[in-house]
């Protein structure tokens, strides 16, 4: 069965609705204008729903848009593995939300040698309901661990399901949404993995191509998640040429895996060095978070500099009043905080989005991932 659909549609009284095209079993509801069912064709189709109703003068009116449905059938392949999101914890449902699935030899059910494409064309993914999910693959060795970002449909509890199928080798050709950054449309700004670099430049793995560029001798090597940044703390830095950030008070949420064990070192920032208009997320004295906007700081009272890799992130909500709606979060747990600011910020557009570096020179000794 598909999963239904109501399409969205303004109009006074209770307009009827039709459908042109749908596939055998799929039908559409008269009144309410829901698309459900269950079919046997498998494949991408289009279908015209038309909209008919009547406005305040009495006239009749219609209006049609064209859809297009995508069925997928995961039973068609040949070889299949379920693998079960148990870590999340949270109370809320994560809707279009990418994870990390590693693949190796020791997977039961899994092996290389049966995929039908040297390059992993064929395989695929889908979601508990049938919807076959977009994935990125962030590296494939077939002689070791392979890993691959998938954009889930959502996750609830601990017993979200994602299969992947593959095998089929009338679909070895990998989909577009493997390369075009749909695994991170859900409003990801920028998404850097670190694997590698060409030349100077390490690539954004979002469809709004903010790779960066590194800087004085910046460069890959062991990370939390296959390979990771390394910054020598004197003269490295990675930036986001063009790139200017999230500017005056909006909603920004930044993470990073860091490995430190430094002080008053810079994760990221953008932004005027101007009351307000700046914007630097690094640790402090004390080793702890700290987001500052020059004339006003938040900070955690976590220290994350003891040279271990640590998952860190700074969450500044929709609707925040000033600067202590921030959040901070150390390995998924949220800290406690030791300052405060409650002025909201007024980031500038001025400089590139850095890494590793801030308006005052403070470097990053250490190493970034993801």
């Amino acid at each position: 069965a598909i999963s239904n659909f109501t399409p969205t549609v303004f109009a006074g009284g209770t307009p009827a609705y039709t459908a042109a095209g749908l596939p055998p079993g799929i039908t559409i509801n008269s009144s309410t204008g829901e698309i459900s069912g269950s079919t046997d064709e498998v494949g991408s189709s289009t279908f015209t729903i038309t909209a008919t109703g009547t406005n305040a003068a009495g006239e009749t009116r219609t209006a049609s848009k064209t859809y297009e449905i995508k069925i997928s059938d995961p039973d068609s392949y040949p070889y299949k593995v379920d693998f079960t999101l148990s870590g999340y914890t949270g109370s809320s449902t994560l809707n279009q939300f990418p994870v990390l699935l590693k693949f190796d030899s020791g997977i039961s059910g899994f092996s290389y040698n049966s995929f039908a494409s040297a390059t992993a064309g064929d395989l695929r993914f889908f979601a508990s309901t049938g919807e076959e999910l977009p994935y990125e693959i962030e590296s494939l060795d077939t002689t070791g661990t392979s890993r691959i970002w998938v954009r889930s449909g959502s996750i609830s509890g601990t017993n979200t399901v994602i299969t992947a199928a593959w095998g089929d080798a009338s679909k070895a050709t990998a989909p577009d949404y493997v390369f075009d950054g749909s695994t991170w449309s859900n409003g990801y700004d920028a998404a850097w993995h670190f694997q590698n670099m060409t030349g100077v430049l390490t690539t954004d793995s979002t469809s709004n191509n903010r790779h960066l560029t590194a800087e004085g001798g910046a460069t890959t090597g062991t990370g939390q998640v296959g390979n990771g940044i390394v910054l020598d703390g004197t003269n490295d830095q990675l930036e986001a040429i063009g790139y200017k950030g999230v500017t005056g008070g909006s909603a920004r949420s930044l993470e990073t895996w860091v490995k430190m064990s430094g002080t008053d070192q810079a994760f990221m920032s953008w932004g005027e060095n101007a009351q307000y208009k700046k914007w630097t997320w690094r640790n402090q004295g004390s080793g702890n978070q700290r987001v500052e906007m020059n004339n006003g700081g938040r900070e955690s009272n976590v220290a994350i500099n003891n040279n271990t890799w640590r998952h860190v992130a700074a969450v500044f909500p929709e609707n925040a009043t000033n600067l202590d709606s921030i959040k901070f979060y150390v390995d998924g747990v949220e800290t406690g905080y030791a300052s405060s600011s409650t002025t909201m910020p007024q980031t500038g557009d001025y400089l590139d989005v850095r890494l590793g570096n801030d308006h005052s020179d403070r470097r990053l000794n250490g190493s970034m991932d993801e």
